[in-house]
C-alpha cells in the first residue's frame, strides 16, 4: 500500500514517513496541498495523511478539492490537528475527511488508523475495479456516495448547531437506516466496567428496549467484537458466524445481517454504532466508510457535549452564589478604580480576581454599552454625585443580564471622597415583563377581536378599542360597569354557568352566544373565556376574548346552501353516469343483433348453401365478413372501454403458458395477414416461465397490437410475434411490423382514448380509436405496462410485459399497479379464502371469486391446498370483508370461508405487508 504524507514542516513529514516505511509501507511525500493533489491525481496514492493548516491551501480545502473531483475514485483521508477540537473534526468530516489523528500523536494509534484506511481501501479498491464492467452499479454507488455524504453533512451542521445529544442520536439512527436501507439501526454506549453496553438510541427494535437492554462488551457479541478489533465488523450471515454467536437482542428480532463500527472518545470508546437486515446484505467499503462518519460525528458531538458540562460544573460556584442574590456589592478606591478583590461582583458576573481589577469591569458589559457607562461613571467620580446607570452584564452561564448599578462615594471628615460603594440589581425579569406588558398591551389595543377583563362580581376592568367598535361603548362608559349590561334578558342564565366553571379553573372555548349593543341591537359572537389567577393560584377575575360571527353564521348558512345544491349536481351525474351506462350496453347489444344477422347470411351464402358462388361472388362475401368482424371488435371495444373507465371489468389472474394463449388467438391472427397479404412468423423463447394473467385478456392484447401490425404492414411483408424474459423476470410479448413507422408526434398520443393514427398505406383510419387505450389498461390490469418503438419508414414494434408466476415479483408487480392508482388513504388488507371441502378450489370456484372481487384486488394460491390469499386495497376494511363474505355467500352458498389475516396503512406500511405475505407464503424475504 503507497501512502502519501502531505505536510509543509519537513520534521513532521519526516517522522510520519519513518514510522510507516518501518511498518512495511511505500511513502511518497508533499510539502503542500498543491503538490499532493498533482500526486493523487496520478492514481498512486489511495491513502493521504495530510496537515489540517498548511500554507497556501488547507486540509480542509485539500478534502473539498478531492471529493469534488469524482473521477479520483476512492481515496481515504487522515487529517492530522494540534487542536482535538469538536467543531474542527466536524468541519472536516463535513468536507470530506474520513478519519483524525491529533498531535501529538503515537506511534501505535498512527499504525492503527493508517491499517484501518488500508482495510476499507482494500474492500473499495475492489469494487471500484468490479465497478468498471458495471456502470450502472457504478452509477448506483455514486447516487448512494452523494445521499451518504449529505446525510454527513446534515447531521455535522447539526452537531455544530449544538442539538440536544439525545435527539441528534435518534436523529442519527433514523437516518443511517434509511440511507443504509436496513431495518434496524443502533447506538451502544459502553458502560461503567467496561463488561456490557446500553442501547441507548435505536429504530426497529420493539417498543421498550431502547434505554433498557444491554448487550455483553465481550468477545461473544459482534459489538464487543468490533470494540476489541478496532475495526467495523460486516455479518453477513448471522446463524453461520463463527467469530461470536451474537446477542439474544440480534437472534430475536431475526437479524442476518450487519455491520457496526466504533463511536470513538477521547478517554477510550464511547460505545458502537451499528445497523443490521433481517435479510442478507452485503455491505460495501462505502457503507463502512460513510457508518464510521457518521461515528465521528456522534463521537465529536458527545466530546463536546462532556466539555461544555465540565464547563458548567466548574462554574457551578458562581452560578449558586448568583441564585441566592439578584445583587452583588463592589467598592472602588477614590479615583474609580477596583483595587482588591470583589467576590460578590465576580459570582455576579464570572470575571476572576485579576479581569476586575481598575478598569477591566467594563469588559463584563455588552460592547454597545461599555463607552456609555464609562463617560458617566468618569462623569460621577469627577463630580461626587451619585451614580445611578441601567446597562447589560455577561452572567457566568453566557446570557446577557439587564442590570440597575448604583453607586455613593463615602468621604473622610473633611469631606473627601475616600472611596466609592454600591450594588449591582439584577433587573432582567423586571425589563422582561415590561417588555411583555408592552407587546401584550399592543396586542391588545390593535386586536380585531373584543378582549375584556372583568372581576368576579362581573364589574369590567379592561375594554379595548376592538371591543368599542362591537358594543358600542367607549372605554370611559364601560370600565367600571357590570358585564351583564350586554347580557340579553333571555340569556341571563348564561352568567352563573360561565362562573362556575371560572371558579374550578377551567376555560371556555368557542362559547357562541348573543350579546347586546349600545344602540339595542344584537351581535352573534364566539367568546374563549378564561380565569385569571393570583401568585397563589387563586381565580380572581376573568378574561374574555369575543369574535363577532354573524357574517361567518351568514357565510356558513350559504356554504350549507351550496354544500346541499352539490350534492344534488353529484347525484344527478351519478344518474346520467349510470344513463350513459345502460345506453353503451344497449347500444353494444342492438349492435350484435344485426352484426350476427349479417355475418351468419354472410357465411351462409359463402359456401354455397344458398347456391352456386363465382370467385367474385366469394371475395364480396369475404369483404362483407371481414368488415361486419371488424364493427364486431368496434361494438366490443365501445363497450371495454366503458367498462374499463368504470372500473367493472373483472379479470381472472392465473398461471398459464404462453404457448397455450398464442394457441388459441394465432388462427384470427393468420387469417386476418392472409386477407391483406401479410405474413406472420414467431419468435418465442422455449425456457419462458409459466406466467399469471388473464388469458382472454392477454389474448386481447396481442390480437389488437397483431391486426394493427397488419393493417399498417405493406402487403408481402411480415410481422413478428415474439416473447422473452427481461432482466427483472418478468416476461415481454411483443408484435414488430416493417411498416412506414410512426411519426413521433403521434407517438405521444397514440395510447390516448378516441385518438386514430391514419394508415400509412391509403391515408384513412378505422374504428373508435379505442384499441389501443384499451391494450394498454388490460396491460396495467394484469401488472404490467405497455410500451411502442417507432422509426418512420423502418417500421414499428409493440410491447407489453406481465409477471410470472413469482410471489416476489407479483407482489412488486402488484404494489406498483397499486401506487400508479389515484393516491387515497387506504388500508391494505390480507385474508385466506379456503375451500369447505374436500375438492379443494375448482376452476367454477376461481371463476365465481374473480367475478367478486375488483381488478384491484390480488388472488395467490397458498402453500395449503384449498386456499387463496387475497391482497386488497381499500378505505373501510370491515365493511370490504363483510362485503365478500355476503357476496361469497351468494355465489358459492358456503363453499368456501374467508379468514382475515393482517391490515396495515397503504403506502406507509407496505413493507410490513409485504413480510406477512412471505411469511404466509412459507418465502425467505431474501428472495425479494
Amino acid at each position: 500500500m503507497r501512502v502519501l504524507v502531505i505536510d509543509d514542516s519537513e520534521t513532521d513529514r519526516c517522522l510520519v514517513k519513518a514510522i510507516l516505511v518501518e511498518a512495511g509501507y511505500e511513502v511518497e511525500t508533499a510539502c503542500d496541498a498543491a503538490q499532493g493533489m498533482d500526486i493523487i491525481r496520478r492514481g498512486s496514492c489511495r491513502l493521504v495523511i495530510s496537515d489540517w493548516e498548511m500554507k497556501g491551501m488547507s486540509g480542509i480545502e485539500l478534502c473539498k478539492a478531492i471529493r469534488s473531483e469524482e473521477l479520483l475514485g476512492y481515496v481515504y483521508i487522515i487529517l492530522l490537528t494540534g487542536h482535538d477540537k469538536p467543531q474542527e473534526k466536524l468541519h472536516g468530516l463535513t468536507a470530506g475527511a474520513d478519519d483524525f489523528i491529533a498531535k501529538p500523536f503515537n506511534v501505535e494509534e498512527l499504525l492503527i488508523r493508517v491499517k484501518t484506511g488500508e482495510r476499507i481501501l482494500t474492500a473499495g479498491l475492489a469494487e471500484l475495479r468490479s465497478e468498471i464492467s458495471e456502470r450502472r452499479r457504478a452509477e448506483e454507488l455514486l447516487k448512494a456516495r452523494t445521499e451518504q455524504q449529505a446525510v454527513i453533512a446534515e447531521l455535522g451542521q447539526r452537531a455544530l448547531m449544538g442539538v440536544d445529544l439525545a435527539s441528534l442520536m435518534n436523529e442519527a439512527v433514523e437516518r443511517v437506516a434509511q440511507t443504509l436501507n436496513t431495518e434496524f439501526c443502533k447506538v451502544l454506549k459502553l458502560l461503567p466496567g467496561g463488561k456490557s453496553l446500553l442501547l441507548t438510541a435505536g429504530i426497529g427494535w420493539r417498543r421498550g428496549l431502547v434505554g433498557t437492554a444491554t448487550v455483553s462488551a465481550g468477545i461473544d457479541s459482534q459489538a464487543g467484537y468490533t470494540l476489541v478489533s478496532h475495526a467495523a465488523v460486516i455479518v453477513e450471515n448471522l446463524p453461520s458466524e463463527t467469530r461470536f454467536q451474537g446477542p439474544a437482542l440480534l437472534h430475536e428480532h431475526g437479524v442476518l445481517s450487519g455491520i457496526t463500527v466504533i463511536i470513538p472518545g477521547r478517554e477510550g470508546p464511547f460505545g458502537v454504532l451499528g445497523a443490521h437486515t433481517r435479510y442478507r446484505n452485503v455491505f460495501t467499503a462505502q457503507d463502512i466508510q460513510f457508518l464510521q462518519s457518521i461515528a465521528h460525528v456522534l463521537a465529536t458531538a458527545i466530546e463536546r457535549k462532556q466539555a461544555e458540562s465540565a464547563m458548567r460544573n466548574s462554574a457551578q460556584r458562581y452560578r449558586s452564589l448568583v441564585s441566592a442574590t439578584s445583587q452583588a456589592v463592589w467598592s472602588t478606591n477614590a479615583d474609580g478604580k477596583i483595587i482588591e478583590d470583589l467576590p460578590s461582583w465576580r459570582a455576579f458576573s464570572g470575571q476572576t480576581e485579576l479581569q476586575q481589577l481598575g478598569n477591566g469591569w467594563l469588559d463584563a458589559l455588552h460592547p454597545d454599552d461599555r463607552e456609555r457607562t464609562a463617560q458617566r461613571w468618569n462623569q460621577a467620580v469627577s463630580s461626587g454625585e451619585p451614580y445611578e446607570n441601567q446597562l447589560r452584564l455577561l452572567a457566568p452561564d453566557g446570557s446577557w443580564r439587564d442590570v440597575m448599578a448604583r453607586g455613593v462615594p463615602v468621604r473622610d471628615d473633611d469631606g473627601a471622597i475616600r472611596e466609592w460603594v454600591g450594588t449591582c440589581t439584577d433587573i432582567t425579569e423586571q425589563k422582561r415583563m415590561e417588555r411583555v406588558r408592552a407587546v401584550f398591551e399592543a396586542i391588545v389595543q390593535s386586536s380585531d377581536d373584543a378582549i375584556i377583563s372583568k372581576t368576579l362580581d362581573g364589574i369590567i376592568r379592561s375594554w379595548n378599542p376592538a371591543a368599542e367598535r362591537m358594543f358600542g361603548f367607549t372605554a370611559q362608559e364601560a370600565i367600571g360597569k357590570p358585564v351583564e349590561m350586554l347580557i340579553p334578558p333571555d340569556r341571563a342564565d348564561e352568567g352563573p354557568q360561565i362562573l362556575a366553571h371560572l371558579l374550578r379553573g377551567e376555560r371556555i372555548v368557542h362559547f357562541e352566544t348573543v350579546r347586546l349593543r349600545k344602540d339595542g341591537k344584537s351581535v352573534n359572537i364566539s367568546a374563549t373565556i378564561s380565569p385569571i389567577k393570583d401568585g397563589d393560584g387563586k381565580v380572581v377575575g376573568a378574561s374574555k376574548i369575543a369574535r363577532d360571527v354573524t357574517e361567518s353564521k351568514l357565510v356558513q348558512a350559504s356554504l350549507l346552501e351550496h354544500q346541499r345544491e352539490l350534492e344534488r349536481n353529484n347525484q344527478q351525474l351519478a344518474e346520467l353516469y349510470q344513463t350513459a351506462q345502460r345506453f353503451v350496453d344497449n347500444v353494444s347489444h342492438e349492435f350484435r343483433t344485426p352484426l350476427t344477422v349479417i355475418k351468419g347470411y354472410a357465411e351462409v351464402v359463402r359456401e354455397g348453401m344458398a347456391g352456386p358462388v363465382n370467385d367474385q361472388q366469394r371475395e364480396f362475401l369475404e369483404f362483407i365478413l371481414d368488415r361486419s368482424r371488424d364493427l364486431a371488435q368496434m361494438v366490443d371495444d365501445l363497450l371495454d372501454s366503458s367498462k374499463l373507465r368504470a372500473g367493472t371489468l373483472r379479470i381472472d389472474r392465473r398461471s398459464h403458458r404462453i404457448e397455450q394463449i398464442l394457441e388459441k388467438v394465432r388462427p384470427m391472427i393468420a387469417a386476418k395477414g392472409s386477407a391483406n397479404k401479410v405474413g406472420l412468423t414467431e419468435d418465442i423463447s422455449r425456457t419462458l416461465p409459466e406466467i399469471f394473467v388473464d388469458a382472454e385478456k392477454i389474448g386481447r392484447i396481442i390480437v389488437n397490437l397483431a391486426v394493427n401490425a397488419i393493417k399498417f404492414s405493406p402487403q408481402d411483408s411480415r410481422i413478428t410475434i415474439w416473447a422473452k424474459e427481461t432482466a427483472c423476470g418478468l416476461v415481454e410479448i411483443g408484435i414488430t411490423d416493417y411498416g412506414a413507422g410512426i411519426s413521433p408526434e403521434n407517438l405521444r398520443v397514440i395510447f390516448d382514448r378516441f385518438k386514430q393514427v391514419g394508415d400509412a398505406q391509403n391515408g384513412t383510419t378505422k374504428g373508435f380509436g379505442l384499441g389501443l387505450n384499451i391494450a394498454r389498461e388490460l396491460a396495467a390490469l394484469n401488472l404490467g405496462e405497455i410500451n411502442v418503438i417507432s422509426t418512420l419508414g423502418q417500421g414499428s414494434t409493440f410491447s407489453f410485459t406481465v409477471p410470472p408466476n413469482d410471489t416476489a415479483i407479483l407482489l412488486q408487480q402488484y404494489m406498483s399497479y397499486l401506487d400508479a392508482l389515484p393516491a387515497t388513504d387506504n388500508m391494505l388488507c390480507l385474508l385466506r379464502v379456503a375451500a369447505t371441502s374436500a375438492d379443494g378450489i375448482t376452476d367454477e370456484m376461481r371463476g365465481l371469486l374473480a367475478s367478486i372481487v375488483r381488478p384491484t384486488e390480488l388472488f395467490l394460491d397458498m402453500p395449503e391446498p384449498g386456499s387463496l390469499l387475497l391482497i386488497g386495497c381499500t378505505s373501510n376494511v370491515e365493511r370490504w370483508v363483510e362485503e365478500l363474505r355476503e357476496a361469497t355467500e351468494t355465489s358459492l352458498q358456503g363453499a368456501v370461508e374467508i379468514e382475515q389475516l393482517a391490515s396495515c396503512h397503504y403506502p406507509g406500511e407496505k413493507t410490513s405487508m409485504e413480510m406477512k405475505v412471505f411469511e404466509e407464503m412459507r418465502m425467505e424475504p431474501a428472495h425479494v
